[in-house]
Parts: structure tokens; sequence; C-alpha cells
């Protein structure tokens, strides 16, 4: 049998060793442990492998907490201990600014959750054969699954009857989203035709829930909440953050982790002083809102037209007058504002391929923007954006662990012109 000393692990939390010369991948691993291989699978470029004993184990080595863990793509470091985590979090970020940006960074603050389990406010489940699940590490394969640790007892609670609901009346959807806001549960049914809900809403009766329901057609067999919505039950639930209450659709982008959100959006609006500030990619609005205590005023910009409807809500009920929303392309009208304006804090919390090239561009270029606060969910994409911007320089970087037991994290950076 062939070992494998595993000296590091990759982006995604793979772990790296060396065979006859050639990478070898293998999932559930921690550098500095040795494995015997079993089995493993040969491509043009590295060895994968497929099966494997402990040989020797890492101190940072824990037992999962959930039984689908080793085959399932949900989580990536649950067998890691939280330490381990920590520091695997912020080298990674590091090396992405290092070698992409070309960023040396030495202090990094990192804000950790308080919940390292059942802290997702929003999870998407899979439908293969009338069963609900997951996908199998690095495939689309499906793998069906009972609950999921990341999320609480109350939506694992709602998933078995929509999976038994899915399951006995072999309902034809490509995926289930569920969402927590307050005290109401979202189910959103995704798939090409529209399903019939009497014997769910029947199997629901019993329950304390309170629910919506919503169709949203999409036959591309993503798992992507697209803005072709409709309401089946109930109404879109309000959503309450400190004194700010508003209307949320289905679609519309919150943080999954709220505790961290709060930590999140506190920090960016402690880098706010009485500026102007243009919020890109502003979602739902509910940034904006929170900028709009601080800011002398604040535009909001977002493509998504039932986030930017729910945005328009959110200042209209609160009475917000420092606040104007615009709907469409950020790259489009950011240039529209910066003629009407002198000087501008630019603040973006862009999807995780990162900020459009063209508005990067005229960041870069004009001197009307002093400072940048950036929100990214991808290290990868931060650092290919932060390479572009040449003409401002590194104030802060935050790290949050928006994400626990997985590689990914929530990164802040504050960047000021030089």
């Amino acid at each position: 049998m062939e070992k494998l000393e595993i000296y590091k692990l990759d982006s995604n939390a793979v772990g790296v060793g060396k065979l006859n010369d050639r990478p070898c991948l293998c999932d559930g691993v921690i550098e500095g442990e040795e494995i015997e291989i079993l089995e493993k699978v040969s491509f043009s470029k590295f060895d994968s492998v497929i099966s494997y004993n402990l040989i020797k184990s890492s101190e940072a080595r824990v037992k999962p907490l959930c039984k689908y863990f080793f085959e399932c793509g949900g989580c990536s470091l649950q067998h890691a201990d939280i330490q381990y985590q920590k520091k695997f979090k912020i080298n990674r970020v590091k090396n992405f600014l290092k070698h992409i940006a070309n960023i040396e960074v030495e202090k990094i603050e990192y804000i950790d959750s308080e919940k390292q389990y059942e802290y997702r406010n929003k999870i998407v489940f899979a439908v293969n054969d009338y069963q609900l699940g997951m996908y199998k590490k690095n495939s689309k394969e499906f793998l069906k699954i009972d609950k999921c640790m990341l999320i609480n007892s109350e939506m694992n609670g709602l998933y078995d009857i929509v999976a038994r609901w899915v399951r006995i009346n072999k309902i034809d959807i490509n995926h289930v989203a569920l969402r927590q806001i307050g005290n109401i549960f979202v189910i959103v049914l995704i798939g090409d035709k529209k399903p019939e809900i009497k014997r769910l809403l029947h199997d629901l009766k019993s329950t304390k829930y309170n629910i919506e329901i919503v169709f949203n057609k999409n036959d591309a067999k993503k798992d992507l909440i697209t803005d072709r919505l409709e309401i089946m039950y109930g109404s879109n639930p309000i959503f309450e953050y400190n004194d700010l209450k508003f209307p949320i659709s289905a679609n519309s982008f919150l943080q999954v982790n709220n505790e961290i959100c709060e930590k999140l959006y506190n920090s960016v609006t402690n880098l706010v002083d009485n500026d102007v500030v243009l919020n890109a990619y502003s979602g739902a609005g509910l940034l904006s809102a929170i900028l709009s205590k601080k800011a002398k005023f604040v535009y909001g910009i977002e493509i998504v037209k039932n986030a930017h409807d729910n945005a328009n809500d959110l200042i209209k009920n609160n009475n917000i007058c420092n606040v104007k929303n615009f709907c469409g392309k950020s790259e489009e009208i950011v240039p529209r504002i910066m003629k009407e304006i002198s000087q501008a804090t630019l603040v973006v919390d862009p999807p995780r391929k990162g900020v459009d090239e063209k508005l990067l561009i005229l960041i870069n270029d004009t001197n009307k923007i002093k400072k940048v606060i950036y929100v990214s969910c991808d290290p990868n994409s931060l650092a290919k954006d932060l390479r572009v911007l040449k003409n401002y320089k590194i104030q802060e970087v935050k790290i949050f662990n928006m994400f626990p037991q997985s590689e990914h994290v929530e990164t802040l950076v504050c960047l000021i012109r030089k």
C-alpha cells in the first residue's frame, strides 16, 4: 500500500501530498497527517485519493458532529478544531492577497462566530428521485440526508415535513430552499412546473410554523433563486434589525449568519463618518439603511428588482430621508451618480465573482472616491479586484467567520486613496 504525508491544505481545504513527484489530493485530512492509500484515481496533472486509512493523526483533529461529513460537500472543516480553522482561514486570505494581488498584510483581525453549528438562516437542498439531500464533495453526485447540523432544530423539523411531502406525493421540483427570517419560515420550491401544495399545507397545519411558500420557476436545474417568483401561500415576512423593519422577498440577499452579520455591518458603519456613500450591490437595502445613520447621504444600487423594491419599502416604512435607491447594474449607475457629487466613500458587497471590471477601472481612475470599503465572500475574487485598484492602499483587513465548519469567510477590507 502507498503512504502519503499531507503537507498542506489547499484553498478549498483539500489535503495535498506528493506521490512520485505528482500532487495527490485527499479530502478530510489535516496537514501533518499521514494516510495509507486504499484507492485513488489519476488525472492528467494530479492523483486523487478515494479511500484511505489514517495512520498518523493531527492534534487538531476532532470527531465531526455530522455523520455525513466525509461524504457531503456542505462542510469542509468539521474534522478540525476551532483554532486550526481560524489559522487556516487567516492564512487562506493572506495567501490570496499575497500571490494574486501582491499585497502582504501583517495584521488581520479575526472575528469568530459564537455559534459553530446551527447558525445558517438559509440553506438549499437538491431533489433527486423525490428525495431531498446535498451533493457529495467535489461532485454533482446526490447524497440523501435526514438533517443538517448547520441549521437549527426548527429548520430541520421543517425539512422533515417538506422532504416527506416531496417523497410521498412525488413532487417534481429541482431544489428546495429554506429561509428563516425572524419567526417566519420561507419555503422556496424551485423547478420548471409549479407543484400542488394542498397536502403540504395540510401537513404544516399541525405545527407552530409561520410559513410563506414561494414558487421559483427555474428550468435551468440550478439552485439559484431567480426573480421569477410567485407567492403561493402567506406573504413576504417582515425582517427586523435593531429598530429597522422591512419586508423581504424570497430572493433578496441577506447574510446567512445573523450574529456575524451584525458585527460585520457595525464594522462597516464605523468606517463611515458623515460621508456621501455609494453602496453598490446593495441587496434589500439593509446596509444602506444602517449606513444612513452615520452618512450624510447614501445611494443604494441593486440589480435585482425584488430586492430594490424591498429597499424602497425599507426607507419608506422607516422614514429614512437620506437614502436613494437605484435599480440596475452598478457599473452603469455609479458613473451617473458620480457626475452629481464631488467626493464619496464607496461600499461594495458584490457576489462571489467580485466587482465588475468596468466599475473597478472607474474607481481606480477617479479622484472622487476617497475610500473603498470592500465586503467579500471570496478572497480569490477579492484579491483579483484589489490588484486592479492600484491607486489605493489597505488601511485595515478583518475576517468574519460567517461560515463555521467550511473554508469560507467574509472579509472586510478598507482602502484609502494614495
